[in-house]
């Protein structure tokens, strides 16, 4: 699978969010760490598992999984306070505007995962797509 279209895809999916989001949120491949600010959205993209070959041998469909994790704590714009719930909101929905419409990317699973701290509130997207190895197209 072509790094460049992996990437491409996290590119538009973190413009995307920041360009359309009231709150700031942070977009990042990498893990949660204590002194992360919030909201935050984390990307983890699973991606080569062959599912079809063609008759020489030669993989040519894969399956490419993407896991979102969206963090956020109540926060408070103005004199008007946000609930971390209405923020995963809106972040859910421009995170399915880039990989659900414009990717076309099946989504599985969406819901709150608990969270050691129980002031962030979390949840788990997971998207889902073949893919035509060799051209980079989503199928």
């Amino acid at each position: 699978m072509n790094v460049n279209f992996i990437n491409q895809i996290y590119k538009d999916l973190k413009e995307h969010t920041i360009k359309n989001s009231r709150y700031s949120p942070r977009v990042t491949r990498k893990a949660l760490k204590q002194s992360d600010k919030f909201p935050l959205i984390t990307v983890t993209i699973n991606n080569n598992r062959n599912i079809l070959k063609d008759t020489t041998g030669i993989e040519s469909t894969d399956r490419l999984d993407i896991d979102i994790n969206i963090y956020a704590e109540d926060m408070a714009i103005g004199n008007e306070k946000i609930s971390n719930v209405n923020i995963v909101a809106e972040l859910g929905y421009l995170v399915d505007e880039i990989l659900g419409r414009k990717y076309r990317m099946r989504r599985t699973s969406c819901k709150p995962t608990p969270n050691l701290d129980e002031t962030i509130y979390r949840e788990t997207m997971k998207y889902s797509k073949k893919m035509i190895t060799n051209k980079n197209l989503l199928i």
